[in-house]
């Protein structure tokens, strides 16, 4: 009965801590070949002792021709390969580099830290400026 109890009280202490949640993306904007919008999410954490880790959020564009005329499936839009060219306000945030692909970043805290992100703005360069792949 002592194992169970432990296990169950340690279970409950492992759900209260590691639970980033709320998530709200605003909606996109697109302005040639940028595309921008507002983030904020609850519980979010960066540990550098013990367990070395943190949360981070995987963002990845997708794409269909508007035209009624030429309907096609979604597409994955590729992302500019330079870090430089994918911003965020403020500094508590982050864009990494997804993978070689480009089809997507890690938007993650920028300090050691656990809490919530306040609102702010990515701003991510697409490969190609929006419309321009009729």
């Amino acid at each position: 009965m002592k194992n169970f109890l432990f296990l169950f009280l340690f279970s409950l202490i492992l759900k209260s801590e590691l639970k980033a949640n709320n998530l709200i993306l605003g909606t996109p904007t697109a302005n040639g070949s940028t595309i921008s919008f507002t983030i904020k999410w609850d519980n979010s954490w960066l540990v550098n002792s013990g367990p070395t880790n943190w949360d981070a959020i995987w963002v990845f564009v997708k794409r269909q021709h508007c035209d009624q005329n030429v309907q096609t499936g979604w597409l994955h839009e590729t992302l500019s390969s330079t870090a430089a060219n994918h911003t965020v306000t403020g500094s508590q945030l982050q864009v990494d580099l997804g993978t070689s692909d480009k089809l997507g970043v890690f938007i993650r805290r920028s300090a050691q830290g656990i809490g919530n992100i306040t609102q702010s703005t990515v701003t991510l360069t697409l490969s190609s400026a929006v419309g321009t792949d009729n």
